[in-house]
């Protein structure tokens, strides 16, 4: 098999990365219905590749995203850059009274929209239930991907240092090595993974897909003691791009050829 590409993705705010994802309250303007896309194609020329993000804090307060009552979601796709991509899906761990509706909205809009080459079919399920995951994987594995993208949402708000979350995320790796579908897929991102499973997502996975991603701003947290003592716990604005490389060293370390 080809050597496997793995990347990195983060809001590119304050630091250098090639690969960036971008929340879609900051490139759509709400109050201005926008017909050209100028903020995306220069995106698209600072960034080898763009993931568009819907908002999904918004999702905390509400079952629906403002911009798909003005935006053309069709013509938008159509108009993206060969580098960027988009996902309109419903995580169910922003807001738990919403999961069945997240989930059968997240499938409509899959159904709609997999024909685009930018679209990623992403994979939401109840929170923190494997059977859930395998039962909403499997349809998504059997949808053709016109991008040969899979995301793999609802796991970024998981207890990192749980018995039973290691548990979790190793059958979740496993069952999809074991069950892809490698003729619709070939790229396969997981959203806000944190840094103690990138490393069993890679070791894993890595026979499987050509291309393995990942995004998370968890690197923003100390992710060593001698940044703690430093700094304290938390990033701010004038040292961002050193928490940011150390943890991508950290990542580094562990035998894991990321790019970034």
């Amino acid at each position: 098999m080809n050597k496997i590409i793995f990347l990195f993705f983060s809001y590119p705010k304050y630091i250098k990365n090639k690969y960036a994802i971008i929340n879609c309250k900051a490139f759509l303007d709400f109050k201005k219905k926008l017909v050209k896309y100028n903020i995306i194609n220069e995106l698209s020329e600072k960034y080898t590749k763009v993931i568009l993000e819907p908002e999904v804090f918004i999702l905390k307060q509400q079952n629906h995203y403002r911009f798909e009552k003005w935006l053309n979601i069709k013509d938008f796709l159509n108009n993206l850059p060969a580098n960027c991509y988009f996902s309109l899906d419903y995580p169910s761990d922003m807001n738990i009274n919403y999961q069945y509706q997240f989930i059968t909205k997240t499938h409509y809009n899959i159904k709609k929209y997999h024909y685009s080459k930018h679209y990623i079919n992403t994979v939401q399920f109840l929170f923190f239930n494997f059977e859930s995951f395998k039962e909403n994987f499997d349809i998504i594995n059997n949808i053709e991907s016109k991008s040969k993208i899979m995301g793999i949402g609802n796991l970024c708000r998981l207890f990192s240092n749980s018995r039973k979350t290691k548990t979790f995320y190793l059958k979740l790796f496993n069952y999809i090595k074991d069950n892809i579908n490698k003729n619709n897929y070939k790229w396969l991102h997981i959203y806000g993974l944190g840094l103690a499973y990138i490393k069993p997502f890679y070791s894993i996975l890595k026979n499987s897909f050509k291309v393995l991603s990942v995004d998370s701003t968890k690197w923003t947290r100390a992710c060593n003691s001698n940044l703690k003592l430093q700094f304290g716990l938390n990033c701010n604005r004038n040292n961002k791009q050193l928490f940011f490389n150390e943890y991508m060293k950290t990542i580094q370390k562990r035998n894991i050829p990321i790019e970034y």
